[in-house]
């Protein structure tokens, strides 16, 4: 090769065989090299082997998850059906968890009502407030809870609830009346709390025993005894006849048997009561015959007449005093002013006023239209029946027109 420089030629030597050589080889180099690499990314994975395909068997502790089970009410057509199917399930399965997929909060609550026997306090979380009220009512009369009656918020319902729940003397009103039911549903006089009751069970139960715990009188006492052993005889324990007679009434009349009454002393006051209360009892006056003396038959006449209301006996009394008095007893015990007219007129009239201004209801009508004294007495007796009752009607009964019309001015 030849170089002119500034009008000189020079020759210069020829390339050298070595870099010729080291350029081919870096060539070759790279076309190997992109060959390797282009040929690995086209590769997907190992060849497909020529033979048949030998699956291998699953391992025994496959650990493979199947698919979730269908809800158990799934397949219903409506939220109500839906509903019923969790309660059927709940109830079938005995499982309360159930109830959580119901829907409607009725009948969320009726599901919950059907575990409400064994857990009592599910009717608190009811949520329909009439149901939760009939939650409380059934679960108060199933554990006869007063508390979970007081929760019934309507009055009347409460009160039913707790005569429900109540025990068969929990009703009795007053302790002696409780006392008396509780002895004779326990079979146990410990439980009276009177000296009556203790006598009533002693006779009933034929129990000396209930006698002996009588604390009060002691004729009481002895007259237990004698009633329980049918013998008038235990009356006479104590030696006192004031007891004894006493005693012998008391029998007589628990025994309801007039004959215990002879057994008193003649004249003494408890064998005269003792024939009183029979000759009223049997409406029968002639049993005050039996009582003595003179003055206590006439008390026992003015007694049966003033009891039945039949002023007619006490023309039996011999005293004139206590004929009148038998008479103003009867018409004032019994508003019946009518029973004032067989006095003299000025006794009658004091009769009258006493009868009109007593505490007793006037008897009716009646005994206003057979009073004698008509002018005056008749008309204030009707007048005080209407004010009594409340009745302007009443006021027609007066003939007299100035008294009817003051009659009607004080109910109108």
């Amino acid at each position: 090769m030849l170089l002119v420089s500034r009008g000189n030629t020079y020759k210069l030597p020829p390339p050298a065989l070595n870099g010729d050589i080291m350029r081919s080889w870096l060539l070759f180099s790279l076309l190997v090299a992109s060959l390797f690499i282009f040929g690995c990314l086209g590769q997907s994975g190992p060849a497909e082997p020529s033979g048949p395909i030998i699956t291998p068997p699953a391992p025994a502790n496959n650990t493979s998850v199947a698919a979730p089970p269908p809800a158990p009410c799934a397949g219903t057509s409506s939220l109500e059906a839906n509903d019923a199917c969790f309660k059927a399930l709940a109830s079938a399965q005995k499982n309360i968890s159930l109830c959580s997929h119901i829907f409607s909060i009725d009948a969320r609550d009726d599901c919950l009502m059907l575990f409400v026997p064994s857990n009592i306090s599910l009717c608190d979380k009811m949520l329909n407030a009439s149901k939760q009220q009939a939650c409380y009512g059934a679960v108060a009369r199933q554990i006869n809870s007063s508390a979970y009656c007081s929760k019934l918020t309507d009055n009347a319902s409460s009160k039913q609830c707790l005569i429900d729940i109540a025990q068969p003397c929990d009703l009795e009103v007053g302790n002696d009346a409780k006392g008396r039911c509780l002895a004779a549903q326990h079979n146990d006089f410990a439980y009276c709390g009177s000296d009556g009751c203790l006598m009533d069970f002693a006779i009933n139960h034929s129990d000396e025993n209930a006698c002996d715990l009588i604390s009060g009188d002691r004729a009481q006492l002895l007259a237990c005894h004698a009633i329980v052993r049918r013998d008038p005889a235990a009356c006479t324990a104590d030696n006192l006849s004031s007891r004894a007679d006493l005693c012998y009434e008391l029998a007589a009349i628990a025994l309801n048997s007039q004959g215990w009454c002879s057994n008193g002393q003649l004249g003494s006051p408890y064998r005269n009561d003792c024939y009183t209360h029979f000759a009223i009892s049997s409406k029968d006056p002639a049993i005050c015959q039996q009582t003595s003396p003179e003055t206590a038959r006439d008390q026992c006449y003015i007694n049966y007449s003033t009891a039945l209301d039949n002023v007619s006996i006490c023309d039996k009394v011999i005293n004139s005093l206590n004929r009148n008095k038998c008479i103003v007893y009867t018409a004032k015990a019994n508003g019946d002013p009518a029973a004032c007219n067989p006095l003299s007129h000025n006794d009658r009239i004091s009769c009258y006023n006493n009868v009109l201004t007593g505490t007793v209801p006037l008897s009716g009508t009646a005994t206003c239209a057979a009073i004698i004294e008509t002018e005056v007495w008749q008309s204030r007796c009707f007048t005080a029946l209407a004010v009594q009752h409340h009745d302007i009607t009443i006021c027609d009964n007066i003939t007299e027109d100035g008294y009817k019309a003051l009659c009607q001015a004080k109910l109108s």
